[in-house]
């Protein structure tokens, strides 16, 4: 089974995040790029990856910098009101 890489996650959360701005606008409902924040977030929490170029770091401090990151991004779709 292939692994899930850094640039994929961002990019495919970068997609999640577009998507649900769409449909917000369409919508005029600011909750669904709320919800792309926190699934967002969550992504990072369940599977935490860095970049390559980082790899000469300890993967137990870039885990733990990933999922705080994750957190962050679970944060600003909690205690964000996105008007739309």
């Amino acid at each position: 089974m292939k692994r899930v890489t850094f640039s994929f996650q961002v990019f495919s959360g970068i997609v999640l995040l577009g998507i649900c701005f769409v449909l917000g606008q369409l919508t005029q409902n600011g909750l669904f790029l709320n919800g792309a924040w926190i699934l967002y977030g969550v992504a990072f929490l369940i599977h935490p990856v860095w970049p390559e170029s980082w790899a000469y770091a300890d993967p137990v401090k870039m885990r733990r910098g990933a999922r705080i990151g994750g957190c962050l991004c679970i944060l600003v779709g909690l205690l964000t009101r996105f008007g739309v």
